[in-house]
Parts: C-alpha cells; structure tokens; sequence
C-alpha cells in the first residue's frame, strides 16, 4: 500500500505544480474497486475540503504516476473521472486545477 500527501504551500515558487510527498493517500491493489476510483475519491475529498490552491495546477500524471508506483493510464483516469463530474477542469498544456 503506498500514499501520498498534497503541500498545499502558496508562498512556493519553485514549481508550477503543487507538491506532493509520500504519506497521505492509501491505494490497495487487493480491493474491487479500480486504482483510478480510490484516486479519485481520495482526489475530490481533498478539492471539496478546498486543500487544493485552485490557481495551480494539481500535481502532473508524470509525478503522481512516479510516486505512488501505478501506471500514467491510472492516474489519467481518475483526473478524466473528477473532470466529468465538475471536480477539476483541464486546461490544455498547463494540466488539471481544482473548481
């Protein structure tokens, strides 16, 4: 079981994205429920809870993907998933931000 943890840190300049670190989120492979959906519900409790700056984007597929070992396909679901239900939006070259 890996998890991760979303810094939501206004003050950082280092990166367009906003970080993340090991420690927050849960994903079991052993469960029915596809990786892309525990993602997600992990995903819009986190937006709906506001711990996202929505004037940033969320973290990129390519670093989620890399830190909690799944595949980029997965991590794309779940943010294509929070977009077709009004969670996120997606602006094109720029990534994922929170409503």
């Amino acid at each position: 079981m890996k998890t991760f943890k979303i810094i939501n840190n206004k003050n950082a300049v280092s990166s367009q994205f906003q970080e993340i670190e090991v420690n927050r989120f849960e994903l079991n492979k052993n469960l029915a429920q596809p990786l892309y959906m525990q993602l997600a519900i992990q995903l819009q409790t986190l937006i709906e809870s506001h711990e996202f700056d929505q004037a940033k984007p969320l973290p990129s597929i390519d670093k989620c993907y890399r830190m909690l070992g799944i595949s980029k396909s997965t991590v794309f679901q779940a943010y294509t998933y929070l977009n077709k239900n009004g969670l996120v939006h997606w602006k094109k070259g720029q990534g994922f931000y929170a409503k």
